[in-house]
């Protein structure tokens, strides 16, 4: 659900790739080019309030003892990578895209959970903000760089 992480990676790679030529000409736009790359997804437009953001809710919760739980041995592990990108095939409901499903604290915002969720209300790093991040799913999948960040 990191969109915006994705792209600015796939364009440090296109960088390297293209040699040192433009790397001079480039410096003084670079970083302009890149913040307005990111304003295109909403994974990368942080809120110091949380309350600013849609009340979380989920249309129905994790069945008691099915909470997500970290990955225990190699096959949870596999079984977990399976399930995510399969989940990833399978389009994301609208109401994931209205409202957050749940408020992660950053700390717990790994793969294993998020990939449970539609969307979800993560905190920063040092808790001054809160992104919201919402799974995109078009099939045939597309680039990171024309997924759409608004959705």
């Amino acid at each position: 659900m990191q969109y915006s992480t994705a792209a600015l990676r796939l364009l440090a790679i296109t960088d390297v790739l293209s040699g040192p030529e433009h790397l001079h000409r480039d410096l003084r736009t670079r970083m302009t080019d890149l913040r307005e790359l990111r304003l295109q997804f909403s994974d990368a437009q942080a809120e110091a309030q949380i309350e600013k953001f849609p009340p979380v809710r989920r249309r129905r919760p994790p069945g008691k003892g099915r909470e997500f739980t970290s990955p225990a041995n190699r096959i949870g592990l596999l079984t977990k990578a399976a399930a995510g990108a399969a989940r990833q095939l399978t389009p994301s409901p609208q109401e994931g895209r209205r409202r957050p499903q749940a408020a992660v604290p950053y700390q717990d915002a790994s793969w294993w959970l998020l990939s449970n969720l539609d969307s979800a209300l993560v905190s920063a790093a040092d808790g001054a903000s809160t992104a919201w991040y919402r799974r995109y799913c078009s099939w045939p999948p597309t680039s990171a760089r024309s997924a759409p960040g608004g959705h």
